[in-house]
């Protein structure tokens, strides 16, 4: 289980994690979503893999992923 915070800042309670960029973690999850990569809506969720998650989707997930980190943060 795993889940990204934009932030710099180390994120290890809640107080920290309230403190990242929900409005950046939005337009993370949305780029995520137009890849048909879907995460949990919030960053205060988790995100899981599972033994049943085959290579080409976990590479299809790495895609969408470094694509959604790559766009600028308009």
């Amino acid at each position: 289980m795993f889940q990204i915070f934009f932030t710099d800042h180390p994120v290890i309670d809640y107080d920290s994690a309230k403190k990242s960029d929900t409005t950046r973690f939005q337009k993370y999850f949305q780029s995520l979503l137009a890849s048909r990569v879907f995460v949990p809506p919030s960053q205060f969720e988790s995100c899981f893999l599972a033994t049943s998650h085959k290579d080409d989707e976990i590479q299809v997930t790495l895609e969408a992923v470094e694509g959604a980190l790559n766009r600028p943060s308009a």
